[in-house]
């Protein structure tokens, strides 16, 4: 479903939400795959800077992004 819906912010944060889930699921390399397709090419948007964050949590070993408490908008 997510992969049908055009190229927008909508879009990106459901697979940055499924990158969350696939991480409770200790499944990092789902979770990786995920926080990529979250990304465009603005690291400066809400959704990217997210997504980052997480990522960087994958590769540094950290239980958990310091991002998760923050509320993800998309308006």
């Amino acid at each position: 479903i997510v992969a049908k819906m055009p190229e927008n912010d909508l879009r990106r944060s459901w697979f940055y939400n499924l990158g969350e889930l696939s991480h409770r699921q200790q499944d990092n390399t789902a979770a990786a795959a995920y926080w990529r397709k979250a990304r465009s090419l603005n690291p400066n948007h809400e959704v990217d800077r997210h997504a980052i964050a997480a990522t960087r949590s994958l590769q540094t070993g950290t239980a958990t992004p310091d991002v998760t408490s923050n509320t993800l908008r998309t308006n």
